[in-house]
């Protein structure tokens, strides 16, 4: 009895959208990025320059990639033993004009196994050890590499029951219940003597505890001369973590209580949420909420509302997408802000799409600027231009 992660689905297609448009509103850089890559089975290469462009000030301490690189080998089994291992490599050469520059190298190599306890409870342990060099700096700084290891241990287990009672379109339906456990122990290691690039250059210590409890409710839908098909009905994931490090001995060591829902009870529409309660107050420090209907031709209406008591954030945000004129594709999106109860953002698309190639014009308004992009797309390569203009006060 197959299933889809309806959750983790629903989550790329519309809470990272989400999340691009969060940046793109709040951005204060523009990041250009040029990057190619190779996959040989479980190896991967990937080559990237990046350069980012201060919107805000001309900064010359803005660090740029120039390049990065990273070879990657997933996890795979070491012989015939119940080990397996993985690496992770990643080196950059970072420049700016003044400030700090020089060149890092992590590496980190993964080793895991799992096993069953009872035949009842998976098991998964794993230590990681992450070696960080550096050289080339300009600056004198008193390490010049460092390594941190990291122990996890995730216990897991699963009750479920098939009901094969037909209701409606359903052959058969399954409830799962998912109780998980996981532990993750990092030394605290002084690091104030190495050159700090970004958040990579500073491993927090970490002695954690989290616990999950998840249940789905999966359908299985048999069709004449074809395969049956499955569809994630109901997903509900509560997590929570426990802080067993010293300094928090006298503080509220709960994290938040984590709540993550999805439904969907027919194939063109889907519901969405993913909140944080703060166990503290009582009060909510995130919520997230998606609605979505979509025809699965290319028309769709999406409602969408936002939280974060830390960074200030409370709007909502609609958009509605339009392909019955095909080839030509409309979208609308309108942001709004609860707080100060104005508009954020209104942005309206008009897109060609031909076989291999297509354009796309894209007017975005804001309160204080107003402006437009149009972009060229290729068929296997991805977005490849763009040519636009801001500042257009009352165009």
């Amino acid at each position: 009895f197959k299933q889809k992660t309806a959750y983790e689905m629903l989550r790329s297609l519309v809470g990272s959208e989400m999340c691009i448009r969060d940046r793109e509103y709040n951005r204060t850089e523009v990041k250009s990025i040029f990057s190619l890559s190779k996959n040989w089975g479980k190896y991967s290469l990937i080559g990237r320059l990046e350069y980012i462009k201060d919107l805000e000030s001309d900064d010359n301490t803005t660090l740029q990639k120039l390049p990065s690189v990273s070879f990657d080998v997933s996890r795979q089994r070491i012989g015939e033993s119940d080990f397996y291992y993985a690496l992770n490599t990643d080196y950059t050469n970072f420049w700016s004009q003044e400030g700090l520059k020089g060149n890092r190298l992590i590496v980190r190599p993964t080793l895991s196994t799992n096993f069953q306890l009872w035949d009842v409870i998976n098991l998964a342990p794993e230590v990681t050890y992450r070696e960080r060099y550096y050289w080339g700096l300009n600056e004198d700084y008193d390490s010049e590499h460092q390594g941190i290891a990291a122990f996890t241990t995730r216990a897991t287990t699963q009750l479920q029951k098939v009901y094969h009672q037909p209701h409606g379109q359903f052959e058969k339906l399954r409830h799962s219940i998912e109780p998980e456990l996981v532990y993750t122990y990092i030394p605290e290691v002084k690091q104030s003597d190495l050159p700090y690039f970004d958040d990579l250059d500073r491993i927090d210590n970490a002695n954690l505890i989290a616990y999950a409890l998840t249940q789905r409710l999966t359908a299985r839908f048999d069709h004449v001369d074809e395969d049956p098909t499955y569809r994630e009905l109901v997903y509900l994931r509560v997590s929570q973590a426990y802080d067993l490090t010293d300094e928090f001995r006298h503080q509220q060591r709960f994290q938040d209580l984590r709540i993550q829902t999805s439904l969907l009870p027919t194939e063109w529409l889907s519901l969405l949420s993913d909140t944080s309660l703060d166990v503290d107050t009582g009060n909510w420090s995130k919520v997230t909420a998606v609605g979505k209907v979509n025809d699965k031709q290319g028309n769709s209406v999406k409602l969408l509302y936002n939280y974060e008591s830390e960074d200030d954030v409370d709007y909502v945000e609609g958009e509605l997408s339009v392909a019955f004129l095909k080839p030509l594709y409309l979208d609308y999106q309108q942001r709004y802000d609860l707080t100060t109860d104005k508009q954020l953002e209104q942005v309206i698309g008009i897109e060609y799409r031909h076989q291999c190639w297509g354009a796309k014009l894209t007017y975005r308004d804001r309160k204080d600027d107003n402006s437009i992009m149009l972009t060229f797309t290729m068929r296997g390569i991805g977005s490849v231009g763009g040519i636009g203009s801001s500042g257009l006060g009352g165009f």
